[in-house]
């Protein structure tokens, strides 16, 4: 009878060890079950708002001339482009959305137009457009097309619509000499109502600003091109001036008519039908190695005038 009763036991305590592991596996598995992340309703499509709409610019070609380099001097001809700019609703555009089939941008032609202002030439009397401001459904503008082969015809594209505009290089050409700036030293206006003559350039080293001594910093130095006013109507003033020098291609803005030499005045601002002596503008320029270079552009701005008037400086 002992001897049944052992059995029954280790019969039980199996029953245990086996009901106790169940448990624990079942534990472990409703753990693992419950702490499983969630998985997000759409990891490949990121939510885009419904109401966001691309504001399409469409151009039409309305005008072109074409400047054929014959005697290279430049390297490149060029178009300058008549377009009108569409748009449904008020909308901005940027040129470096226009390119030509050649592959030039024409948000990239700094080192065309740079090396027209060293040859002297001038694209100011044509109102060529260097940015396109917003467009109110629409506008027109002249742009600058560099041509860097020599091809029959090319296309500029307008990335926004794919839209390409077709020019024909062998029609519309004009003289590229129509395009240099005024002869050196002179200033004359179209309708009679000034006539100025730059007559010196040199270096102040003696400054003032609001009436006292004003010293620059030592790495600057201050150009000055002395004015004399031939003749000039009531009321015409220089607003604003640029030089642009040709050794660097850097463009220095004229310092405000706060500023004087102990010799000259400053004739930004000023009626130059009152002025009956020479006057300066004054560029404080920075350079090296203590050699002045005054080879470059001036670009006034009148007063009733719209855009600039360059003249090229040959002084040194």
């Amino acid at each position: 009878m002992s001897k049944q009763r052992r059995v029954r036991k280790d019969r039980v305590f199996l029953l245990i060890i086996a009901a106790i592991v169940l448990v624990c596996l079942i534990g472990v598995a409703i753990f693992f079950l419950m702490d499983e992340p969630e998985k997000p309703a759409d990891p490949v499509k990121p939510d885009v708002p419904s109401d966001v709409t691309k504001k399409t610019v469409s151009t039409e070609l309305l005008d072109y001339e074409v400047y054929e380099d014959r005697e290279g001097e430049l390297g490149f001809d060029f178009v300058l482009a008549k377009i009108r700019f569409k748009a449904e609703e008020s909308a901005d555009f940027d040129l470096k959305d226009l390119e030509t089939s050649q592959k030039v941008n024409l948000s990239d032609t700094e080192k065309y137009t740079k090396k027209l202002t060293e040859k002297k030439y001038s694209l100011e009397d044509k109102n060529v457009s260097r940015k396109i401001n917003t467009i109110n459904k629409e506008a027109d503008a002249w742009v600058f097309v560099p041509v860097t082969k020599k091809e029959s015809s090319i296309v500029l594209y307008n990335k926004q619509d794919g839209y390409g505009m077709s020019i024909d290089l062998t029609k519309n050409i004009r003289e590229l000499s129509s395009l240099k700036k005024e002869s050196d030293g002179n200033v004359v206006d179209d309708l009679g109502r000034y006539d100025i003559r730059i007559s010196d350039s040199f270096v102040s080293t003696m400054m003032m600003k609001n009436g006292e001594d004003y010293a620059f910093p030592s790495d600057s130095t201050v150009y000055t091109f002395k004015l004399k006013i031939n003749e000039a109507e009531e009321g015409i003033r220089i607003l604003d001036a640029e030089f642009v020098q040709t050794s660097t291609g850097n463009t220095y803005k004229a310092l405000d008519s706060s500023y004087e030499s102990r010799k000259l005045d400053n004739i930004i601002g000023r009626n130059l039908a009152e002025v009956d002596d020479s006057m300066a503008l004054f560029f404080e320029v920075y350079e090296e190695g203590g050699s002045h270079d005054y080879t470059g552009t001036l670009r006034l701005s009148f007063s009733g005038s719209e855009g600039w008037k360059e003249f090229s400086t040959e002084l040194r």
